[in-house]
């Protein structure tokens, strides 16, 4: 959360000099638990392992996370199955779809 606290004069001005930026997904510090079909409970605090995700890069473009959970929303993809190297990314994607609104597929 490094820029977190910058006061609105000093993201303007950053703004303003043209310094790149991101965008990141605010989260809370809490462990987000989700029932894998595959390998039953899954337990990751994505906070804790990773801060604040990065959801849209300095080019503009968007994440692989952000853009999947997009796209799968508007696709309707009701189930996913992924490999377990996957698994730690889950809980993130799943905190997307609630701040947007929107009910997450089953994993």
């Amino acid at each position: 959360r490094k820029c977190f606290y910058l006061s609105k004069a000093e993201e303007e001005a950053k703004l303003k000099a043209g310094l790149p930026f991101t965008i990141r997904f605010k989260l809370s510090p809490f462990e987000e638990a989700f029932n894998d079909l595959i390998h039953g409970p899954v337990h990751h605090n994505v906070f804790e392992l990773e801060g604040d995700p990065i959801i849209v890069k300095s080019d503009g473009f968007p994440t692989y996370h952000f853009a999947n959970v997009v796209d799968d929303h508007l696709m309707q993809i009701s189930h996913v199955l992924r490999g377990v190297e996957w698994q730690v990314s889950t809980p993130k994607h799943i905190l997307m779809y609630r701040a947007f609104g929107w009910d997450p597929p089953e994993f």
